[in-house]
């Protein structure tokens, strides 16, 4: 039976928080009809397994495995997902769950009115948990995404999104990104396609191992570049 509500979740290397997140996630969407789809890229630890001892317990729960040594990149691990969901209803969402499954079900919500609604970090009422530097390089990057694509989001990154099938139908093949910038150049084809979109404003908490640095900025800004060249 296909499912009403698909939640794709990209990763990698992720064995010390994917079983939390889909487990509150599990949790969360009982009463829906859902499928959580993991798009594991050739991890080197135990995500895949992990993800497969929860399926055993939970026939709503899928893993995709990557045998591709060369990364795919988040847009490509999401772009599998879709290819393999069957829900009316499309969300992506991150395997450090730095907001909540009850953020993603807000979400969902205002999928009544809108196309697509996105986790929002930069509008009011949101409340986020982050290092200033990181909220400073955040602010500069959207500041030049908006300049160059007049794409009109104050904040294209969050990685908790909600999408009506139709949309994603109709405008993923015609992204070609896969790193960093893959978020703008969606949202960005979302928008020439006329579908609405509505930022909703998220609790956060930066759980993100990594540490964003001004080099990443950086490649982000120059895939950026290159979205607007390839218009």
């Amino acid at each position: 039976m296909d499912a009403v509500i698909s939640i794709i979740i990209p990763a990698y290397n992720e064995e010390e928080r994917i079983q939390t997140t889909i487990e509150d996630l599990c949790k969360n969407f009982t009463k829906k009809s859902y499928e959580i789809i993991v798009s594991a890229e050739d991890s080197t630890d135990e995500t895949s397994n992990i993800v497969k001892k929860l399926m055993k317990k939970n026939k709503h729960i899928k893993l995709l495995n990557s045998n591709k040594t060369i990364r795919l990149g988040k847009g490509k691990s999401l772009q599998r997902g879709f290819e393999k969901s069957t829900g009316k209803i499309i969300v992506f969402a991150d395997a450090d769950l730095s907001a909540n499954a009850k953020e993603l079900k807000k979400l969902i919500s205002f999928l009544n009115k809108y196309d697509v609604a996105i986790g929002s970090r930069a509008v009011k009422g949101s409340k986020v948990k982050a290092t200033q530097i990181r909220k400073f390089l955040g602010r500069g990057f959207i500041f030049g995404v908006n300049l160059l694509l007049n794409l009109n989001i104050k904040d294209t990154q969050c990685g908790y999104k909600a999408f009506k099938r139709d949309v994603l139908n109709n405008v993923f093949h015609k992204v070609i990104s896969s790193g960093w910038e893959f978020d703008v150049e969606l949202l960005w084809k979302i928008k020439k396609a006329k579908y609405t979109i509505i930022e909703v404003p998220i609790n956060w908490i930066h759980k993100d191992k990594a540490k964003l640095k001004a080099i990443d900025i950086f490649n982000m800004g120059w895939g950026v570049l290159k979205i607007k060249w390839r218009s």
